[in-house]
């Protein structure tokens, strides 16, 4: 029997294009136990440096495994969904 667990929680970062901070919703999906404060700390350390919601996903998914999705309403409305899976 395999337990699937989901982090959800929320963090800023800087848009590489108009260094406006970005609100981000993210969710990591995974068998493990993660733990928690080191998915906010490799947030909190990464958050200043302006990364696109892309590279975000993909860093994440890499760095803790599972799957991420991350979601966040950029400027003007535009809403982008990002789903990585780590292989």
């Amino acid at each position: 029997m395999e337990t699937q667990n989901e982090y959800q929680w929320r963090f800023e970062g800087i848009c590489p294009v108009n260094g406006r901070s970005d609100k981000y919703q993210a969710s990591l999906t995974t068998s493990r136990t993660v733990i928690v404060e080191d998915l906010l700390a490799y947030c909190e350390k990464h958050s200043s440096v302006p990364t696109f919601q892309e590279d975000w996903t993909h860093n994440l998914a890499a760095k803790f495994g599972g799957k991420v999705t991350l979601l966040c309403y950029h400027r003007g409305g535009v809403r982008i969904l990002s789903e990585c899976k780590a292989e």
